[in-house]
């Protein structure tokens, strides 16, 4: 569902790295989701767009601007016909949030870190 659902976020939107980070960061979040029984009770289209949204979370605005989020959510609620304010989203959001702070994947200043990228980093510099 994540590789689908991402697609609706607008062309040249953000850089290709910024969209590769998020794709990265949302899909570790649905693979911590396989790991609490909360996210059974979910329909995977939620969950899925809840890891998104919360990936977006911790890109500025300056990488991915607020009308692109909005047109995002525009093109979720008309094309899939989900609503990215919806209780079910944001119970999802809020526990793949938790997952993430209290498994220490966050980097200091909110922004989001993208498993293995300062694994990658490291041997740039190397």
């Amino acid at each position: 569902f994540v590789r689908h659902l991402i697609l609706l976020l607008p062309p040249n939107s953000c850089s290709p790295s910024v969209w590769h980070d998020m794709m990265e960061v949302a899909k570790f979040l649905t693979e911590l989701s396989v790991i609490d029984y909360f996210f059974v009770t979910h329909k995977k289209s939620s969950v899925a767009l809840a890891a998104i949204i919360t990936a977006m979370e911790g890109v500025d605005e300056f990488r991915l601007s607020v009308q692109s989020r909005e047109d995002f959510f525009q093109n979720i609620q008309r094309v899939a016909g989900l609503n990215p304010h919806s209780e079910e989203v944001g119970e999802c959001r809020e526990k793949l949030r938790t997952m993430y702070h209290d498994g220490a994947y966050q980097q200091p200043e909110t922004e989001m870190a993208v498993p293995g990228s300062a694994e990658r980093e490291a041997e740039r510099i190397a």
